[in-house]
């Protein structure tokens, strides 16, 4: 029994140790070879329509690239009306403490995907009008805005 709690103590103090190392940076070379790209599908949905979001992140070069998470969140989506936020896709998540990266490789890819339904953070349906839509990847556990498009709710 005294075996087993020593173990289980010293399990405890790795985890400990792993969760609380400082995350690596990527380095200026890694930033560079990355390629990222925000996706709609369209730039037009009708008011109500589901809108389809993706992030795609690419190994564009010769050396496998590591992103640093502090979380399991990997990515987010806000979309903004007139510079006022009205949808943000993490509000509400729950994410767990874990310093797992993500490796990707040369001429890899990963894609990163949610749905909008037109609802805002508030319960309430949007209405027609342009909105601004930001792509995140959450590496550090810092919100890095990565990418930026607009798309049009039309009546």
């Amino acid at each position: 029994m005294r075996s087993l709690a020593a173990w289980m103590v010293g399990l405890f103090l790795a985890l400990a140790v792993v969760r609380t190392a400082p995350a690596q940076g990527l380095s200026d070379n890694d930033v560079r070879d990355l390629s990222v790209m925000l996706d709609t599908r369209d730039s037009r949905f009708r008011r109500g329509e589901i809108v389809p979001l993706s992030i795609t992140i690419a190994n564009l070069g010769k050396r496998t690239i590591t992103l640093p998470f502090s979380t399991t969140q990997r990515f987010d989506f806000q979309i903004y009306r007139n510079h006022r936020l009205v949808w943000k896709w993490s509000k509400g998540e729950n994410f767990v403490r874990d310093a797992s990266p993500v490796v990707i490789g040369p001429g890899e890819k990963m894609t990163f995907s949610a749905t909008w339904s037109q609802i805002s953070n508030n319960g309430v349906a949007v209405g027609p009008g342009s909105y601004s839509l930001v792509g995140f990847v959450t590496t550090l556990g810092r919100n890095r805005p990565l990418i930026r498009d607009r798309i049009d709710i039309v009546r």
